[in-house]
C-alpha cells in the first residue's frame, strides 16, 4: 500500500474520526482513545496489531491543527546513506 498513500490517509482518518466529535469531554475522549488503543486492527500494510495511544493522539493533533484529510499523509522518510549510494557497475 506504500504506492497509494491516500489509502493510508483514509485509514488513519477512520481510526481517529470517532474522536472528532466536539461534544466529547476531554475525559470521554481520553477513555475512548485508551479503549481503542487496546483493539487489534489490520494496518494498511496487512499486519495486525494495535494503534498506540501516542499515535492516535499524534494523528488527532495533526488533523486538528490542519483539518484537511491530506494532513494525515505519511511523512517521507529520508533515505539512509546506504540507499543514496549509487552502485558502480
Amino acid at each position: 500500500m506504500k504506492k497509494y498513500p491516500i489509502h493510508v490517509v483514509l485509514w488513519r482518518f477512520d481510526q481517529i474520526s470517532i474522536f472528532l466529535d466536539k461534544r466529547l469531554t476531554l475525559g470521554e475522549r481520553s477513555r475512548m482513545i485508551d479503549d481503542v488503543s487496546r483493539i487489534s486492527v489490520i494496518w494498511p500494510n496487512g499486519s495486525e496489531g494495535t494503534v498506540p495511544r501516542s499515535t492516535l493522539y499524534r494523528w488527532l493533533n495533526t488533523y486538528n491543527k490542519n483539518p484537511v484529510i491530506e494532513s494525515l499523509m505519511p511523512k517521507s522518510k529520508p533515505k539512509s546513506e546506504a540507499e543514496k549510494v549509487i552502485k558502480e557497475e
